[in-house]
């Protein structure tokens, strides 16, 4: 009798043990299950938003390339100019050039989702092993190109061209009127005439100088190879975005399916 009571409470306690087990198992699965969908829920959001970032930076890009485009059209005009007289054409369009010329832009990497995935760590979301290795390898690509181009505009539009357009040339700005209101108080007198024929004919005669003119051929020279060479690695950043943006487009088309 005693020994069936025993046997009976033994598998009573059994019983008891499996179906906790067992609801913890259910519990574990029903919670990884729900991970899961957040998970997925998740790398969708981070997806998409990595596809806007790149339209946007695509955008970037293709404003840039048209700015650097002017940049080495500017200085071709002047190179060409030269070759064709052999001396400068120090006119109205020269020094409208020359002075663009002395303008920069800083490439911006935007980069808001991908910095969010590498600090806190949700990288790990996205499930594709070569997708996440594509964006490393890409948003490396662009902080090298970012780099490459803050050190040409700091050392060389800077600290050469602009150091010796400063010196031999003159500042002309074609559009310099509208930049002030001369009904403004505080505009008034800040406005030099469109063309300043003083200024224009002491650069004439600076330039005229042989080695003046061989220091401002070089820094023309120098400042068109930049702008040439910003073009040539914005290009390839480029296509190396649509791809990219093709390849997230497919999946985020996937992933909403």
């Amino acid at each position: 009798m005693q020994k069936n009571k025993t046997t009976t409470y033994l598998l009573y306690a059994l019983g008891e043990i499996i179906l906790v087990v067992f609801g913890i198992l259910i519990a574990l699965y029903v919670s990884n299950w729900n991970q899961t969908k957040k998970d997925k829920t998740t790398e969708r959001l981070y997806l998409s938003n990595l596809l806007s970032d790149l339209k946007d930076q695509q955008t970037s890009i293709t404003s840039q390339l048209e700015q650097e485009q002017s940049f080495f059209e500017a200085a071709g005009t002047i190179i060409q100019d030269f070759k064709d007289d052999n001396c400068l054409q120090a006119n109205q369009e020269f020094f409208a050039n020359t002075t663009e010329l002395g303008s920069r832009r800083t490439f911006v990497i935007i980069d808001p989702t991908y910095t969010d995935l590498i600090s806190s760590g949700n990288i790990g979301l996205i499930k594709s092993a070569k997708l996440k290795t594509k964006l490393i390898e890409y948003y490396s690509e662009l902080e090298r190109v970012e780099k490459i181009i803050q050190n040409n505009n700091s050392l060389i539009v800077d600290q050469i061209y602009l150091r010796a357009y400063q010196k031999l040339g003159y500042a002309y700005y074609s559009d310099f009127p509208s930049m002030f209101d001369q009904q403004t108080p505080q505009h008034k007198g800040m406005m030099l005439a469109s063309y300043n024929e003083k200024l224009e004919s002491i650069s004439k005669k600076v330039l005229a100088k042989e080695d003046f003119l061989l220091q401002f051929m070089n820094a023309i020279n120098l400042r068109n190879t930049v702008a040439i060479g910003h073009y040539q690695f914005l290009s390839d950043t480029q296509k190396l975005t649509a791809v990219l943006i093709q390849e997230l487009e497919g999946i985020v088309k996937d992933k909403t399916e």
